[in-house]
């Protein structure tokens, strides 16, 4: 029998009870919200292939309907590297390849958030040195009408200078499109999905504060693609012969930096941008540069 003072607290408990159990549920079925515009896209691949297949570059059927954007065709595929990876770990989506540098690897990536190969190899297993990982919002999959605006990769560096840098630094070499020589005879990144591979064009090469210019806007919700290009091009240190038009899609590199001090300085981050390329867009081998005679540097 429950006296009259217990019975208020017995409702009370019996309230909050009922009240953890409803959030509880919540959260289970919540998740996290991306906030991506091509959630609502079926994706798709060429007829006869396979989610785990790319797209021969350069092979065109008159008779074929429209594609939308069709990409510029890649030297090399490494849908073979993505898919052998994939077996070892289901989170393998791409390939990052920057000639004559030792960035030539596969891409992971966590749909849930950024935390998990913070610190991990691309098989998750712990290592300081890291992995090259895609940010949890950049949708990689697909054809390139329904990848994100901008596609964010994240890898680690230990140094500023390259020369001095191992295997393991992963995004160290970026460094090396410091040098203009270097820069000039290598103005193109390649990256790789299951479904398609990719050629972008470097537009600028800058040392931001990651607090005050948001790059990572992988589907610009929070600012406007024109914005993040002219931040990057004012930031940049060489002036790069590329027109970003506002329906161009871009890819981000992202690693830390200690040119503003040392590793306390948690923000500084050194960032390569590059502009996707059509079918329709010249490649030449080599371009050139003009030295910014005054980038815009990150204040802290």
């Amino acid at each position: 029998m429950t006296s009259s003072t217990g019975k208020p607290q017995y409702i009370a408990r019996r309230a909050l009870t009922l009240l953890l159990a409803v959030v509880i549920i919540l959260s289970a079925f919540g998740g996290c919200n991306r906030k991506d515009p091509a959630d609502d896209v079926t994706l798709t691949w060429p007829e006869g292939m396979s989610p785990s297949q790319s797209e021969s570059p350069g092979e065109d059927d008159p008779d074929e309907p429209d594609k939308g954007f069709v990409p510029h065709s890649a030297p090399q595929s490494f849908a073979t590297q993505i898919a052998e990876f994939k077996s070892k770990n289901a989170d393998a989506v791409g390939w990052l390849y920057l000639p004559d540098t030792t960035i030539n690897e596969v891409v992971v990536q966590d749909e849930t958030g950024n935390e998990k190969y913070h610190r991990a190899d691309a098989t998750g297993k712990y290592d300081f040195n890291g992995c090259l990982y895609a940010d949890y919002e950049s949708r990689i999959a697909g054809n390139a009408d329904q990848i994100s605006p901008n596609i964010v990769i994240y890898g680690h560096s230990m140094t500023d200078t390259p020369e001095s840098a191992k295997d393991e630094k992963k995004f160290t070499p970026l460094k090396k499109l410091l040098d203009k020589d270097f820069a000039e005879k290598h103005p193109y990144i390649y990256f790789s999905s299951e479904t398609q591979d990719y050629v972008y064009e470097i537009f600028a090469a800058m040392y931001c504060n990651s607090d005050k210019f948001n790059y990572i806007d992988c589907n610009f919700e929070l600012t406007s693609q024109a914005d993040l290009v002219n931040t990057a091009k004012e930031g940049s240190i060489f002036n790069y012969p590329v027109e970003v038009d506002e329906d161009d899609k871009i890819i981000s590199l992202s690693t830390c930096t200690y040119k503003f001090g040392d590793e306390k300085n948690t923000k500084q981050r050194f960032v390569v941008f590059g502009r996707l390329l059509s079918k329709s867009d010249e490649m030449p081998e080599t371009v050139t540069l003009t030295e910014n005679p005054a980038p815009k540097m990150p204040t802290f």
